[in-house]
């Protein structure tokens, strides 16, 4: 062996056994489940002898007698009762402690939460001072009746634990405002609730509530609603009576429709109806001119009422996942105090009618996932104040001519279009933070690009791009550069200036080697080499001293000894270490 063979391999032990390096190649990482896998068969090979030697030492080959196997089951049994028994009796005493003290100090406050008690003591009913009384994450399946022994109590929290049912004696609450049956086991509303005509939030969430009964009409002081999470398929229209309702949640149920009445309702500032399965919504929420946010997301609308353009304070509308194709004319003109819209996953072909005018306080619009076309001239020509424009998934082959205008723009989203190019003025938008183009058809990068230096993220993974231009050097805010899936061959030489580059994504590209400036990216942490004809890394990849992730698979990497190669990513980091003239800096 020669002192350069002994000099690598002396390399390649050290990084096998010393380096913490966590950029395993998928191989690595196969051969490691493949060996954790054989040692889990092997092992349950083992147990698999064992246990045949014990039953052959006990029944002399036969299999243990059914008597014997239940007698051993029952001793077990019998143990655990004892211990549970003792570990009940000390929360016990724990309880009472607390309710003693509580009593003693005429506290109107007790919390008996977190302790997984599986009853309440009646001596509850001792303490009618109470006020509120505190009850969640326990085991409790039932309360006593005592409980309605506490004429005084306003606030009573009793989620999470495994309730079906209250009792009636709850009807002697009359002055309680707060009711918390979340996470319980409820298939109906208990009949108890609807006689607490103080009430003011009752919140029914992650039930299996099935039915509300129409007798909620007795709840007139009503502010909060929260029916979130259950199996609703009606709400009555009783819900009309409710006029002090200020908050309405029936989203994640199985509600059609929601009806009329609930334009009665003035004082609602939200609304949330999403994931349902309404098809329409009644005319009369134009009623609610209060109202400034509804959810309406996954559903299956096919539209909105015209009348819900009174609701001018409404600041956010989401209609993401319905079968929405346009929306009224002029509707969005009307909801001047509107920030944020949310048009994502429905049937759009078309922008919505009404100009320019309609996004002039937007700050944020999401149209992916649907089919439109083209983006209007000038239709965000007084949208001042937009900062993120979503339109991913469409079928967009340009952009406007006013692209440059979008001066305010912070993230442009624009993957899976049918881009052919990038218009020059795109440098125009000094704003801009974050641009993804991923999956078009782009095949050259302006060079105005390296305008754009507060650039965090650029994205253009598969597209045809062959080359990128030198101005790209100029991003030296960029963070994450991702080029996966292009027609690269080289990359320039200015990519070195990128100082705050940690994420590098460059794999399924034609290049054979690797520029000697990427070692000055002394902030890189993720580099992704895969499946190109790379035949030698540069030796200044060992000066990335924070690089903790690195792919090379499917490189041939011919010029590096095989022994490295083999190794895997940390061996290879290590060679360039050892070897390379950068030895003593690393």
């Amino acid at each position: 062996m020669n002192q350069e063979q002994g000099a690598l391999k002396e390399a390649v032990q050290k990084a096998a056994s010393n380096l913490d390096y966590k950029g395993n190649s998928q191989a690595e990482l196969s051969q490691t489940d493949e060996m954790n896998d054989n040692t889990v068969q092997t092992h349950g090979a083992q147990g698999k002898l064992s246990f045949s030697k014990i039953r052959a030492t006990t029944d002399n080959g036969k299999e243990p007698s059914r008597k014997k196997s239940v007698k051993y089951e029952d001793m077990r049994v019998t143990k655990k009762p004892s211990k549970n028994k003792k570990q009940n009796k000390a929360m016990a005493h724990e309880v009472q402690k607390k309710i003693n003290r509580c009593k003693e100090i005429q506290e109107k406050r007790l919390d008996l939460s977190k302790l997984d008690l599986v009853a309440l003591p009646t001596t509850i009913k001792d303490m009618p001072q109470l006020t509120e009384l505190y009850l969640y994450k326990n085991k409790l399946t039932k309360v006593p009746d005592e409980l309605g022994s506490l004429i005084h109590l306003q606030t009573l929290a009793l989620n999470e634990n495994h309730l079906m049912n209250l009792p009636l004696s709850l009807q002697n609450l009359k002055q309680i405002k707060m009711l918390d049956l979340r996470h319980n086991k409820l298939r109906e509303v208990p009949s108890v609730v609807y006689q607490l005509q103080s009430l003011q939030m009752l919140y029914l969430r992650f039930n299996k509530i099935t039915t509300i009964d129409s007798s909620l009409e007795s709840l007139s002081n009503l502010t909060q609603l929260i029916i979130r999470d259950n199996k609703v398929k009606e709400i009555p229209s009783e819900i009309g009576k409710l006029t002090q309702l200020v908050k309405i949640d029936v989203s994640y149920n199985e509600l059609e429709e929601i009806p009329e009445e609930i334009g009665e309702c003035k004082l609602v500032t939200l609304l949330d109806l999403q994931h349902n399965r309404l098809t329409t919504l009644p005319e009369s929420l134009g009623k609610l001119v209060k109202l400034s946010k509804i959810g309406l997301k996954y559903n299956h609308l096919v539209g909105l009422p015209k009348s819900l353009q009174n609701c001018v304070l409404l600041d956010e509308l989401n209609l993401e996942n319905n079968d929405v194709e346009a929306l009224p004319d002029g509707f969005l003109s009307s909801l001047t105090s509107l920030t944020s819209l949310t048009l994502a996953r429905n049937k759009f072909s078309l922008y919505p009618v009404g100009g320019p005018s309609q996004f002039t306080s937007l700050v944020s619009l999401n149209m992916e996932h649907n089919q439109v076309s083209r983006i209007p001239f000038e239709i965000f020509s007084r949208a001042k104040n937009l900062s993120k424009l979503n339109m991913c998934n469409n079928q967009l082959s340009s952009l406007p001519l006013d692209v440059g205008s979008w001066t305010s723009m912070v993230e442009l989203c624009l993957n899976s279009n049918q881009l052919t190019r990038l218009p020059d003025d795109i440098g125009d938008l000094q704003s801009l933070q974050v641009l993804t183009v991923s999956n078009n058809q782009l095949r050259r990068i302006p060079p105005t690009i390296g305008k754009l230096v507060n650039l965090h993220c650029l994205d253009l993974e598969e597209n045809n791009i062959e080359s990128l231009p030198q101005e790209i050097e100029h991003l030296t805010q960029l963070r994450k550069l991702k080029l996966q899936g292009n027609r690269l061959t080289v990359l320039p030489r200015g990519l070195g200036h990128l100082a705050n580059l940690t994420v590098l994504a460059v794999g399924e590209n034609q290049m054979r080697d690797l520029p000697n400036e990427i070692g000055n990216l002394q902030s890189l942490e993720e580099l992704y080499l895969n499946d190109n004809p790379l035949q030698v890394l540069p030796f200044e990849l060992a000066l990335c001293t924070k690089l903790v992730l690195m792919s090379v698979e499917d490189c041939p990497l011919s010029q590096i000894p095989q022994l490295a190669v083999e190794g895997g990513p940390s061996t290879i980091m290590q060679y360039l270490r050892v070897q390379g003239p950068y030895r003593t800096m690393v």
